[in-house]
């Protein structure tokens, strides 16, 4: 991904306005929705998407209709709109909107689960905050205690980063795959603020 997204950036930038939902999508808002954030994150990852489904299906019988058919279908559904006559279907939008949601869903899980390595992450994580591997902490922390000292604006905070790497590559969490992705922050507030 080119920038890191917060839950903020998730929560507001995907929305709906419910005057602009129509009344026959209004109960599955909340499914287009997720479908539509999870192909969003896909996209954001770099990756081409290809819905698996031929455009011309149709998606209410699930059949498949050839070019002569989809015409003649089209043809036949304006002709109802021109005469004024009411529609001779009531569509049910369940299979094709659920569809879209399961292949968008199924992608997102397998990215995050092939690609993106979650599981060696979260257990990446649990070396470095639940102190699974806590020699490294040790490490660090006597390594860079003069600096850790000095108040925050004046911290060099290369030397903390610097420290942080010599601390994890002489200790158990050395092995981590991930141990190029940790670095350090600095917060403007103390730990009783």
């Amino acid at each position: 991904m080119e920038k890191a997204f917060d839950d903020k950036y998730w929560d507001e930038k995907f929305t709906f306005r419910e005057e602009m939902v129509p009344i026959f999508l209004s109960k599955y808002k909340e499914k287009i929705l997720h479908a539509g954030k999870y192909l969003n994150v896909m996209r954001e990852c770099g990756l081409d998407l290809q819905y698996p489904y031929p455009h011309h299906e149709n998606l209410f019988s699930g059949k498949f209709m050839n070019n002569a058919q989809l015409q003649e279908e089209e043809a036949a559904e304006r002709m109802e709109i021109d005469s004024g006559a009411p529609a001779s279907r009531n569509f049910d939008f369940f299979e094709p909107i659920d569809k879209a949601y399961e292949w968008s869903s199924k992608l997102l899980l397998e990215h995050l689960m092939g690609e993106c390595q979650l599981l060696k992450r979260l257990e990446s994580l649990k070396h470095y905050f639940f102190l699974d591997k806590g020699d490294f902490f040790l490490h660090f922390v006597e390594g860079s205690e003069e600096i850790l000292e000095t108040q925050v604006n004046s911290m060099p905070i290369e030397k903390l980063e610097s420290f942080l790497e010599m601390a994890i590559r002489t200790s158990s969490a050395n092995a981590d795959p991930f141990k190029d992705d940790v670095y350090c922050s600095l917060s403007a507030f103390g730990l009783i603020e």
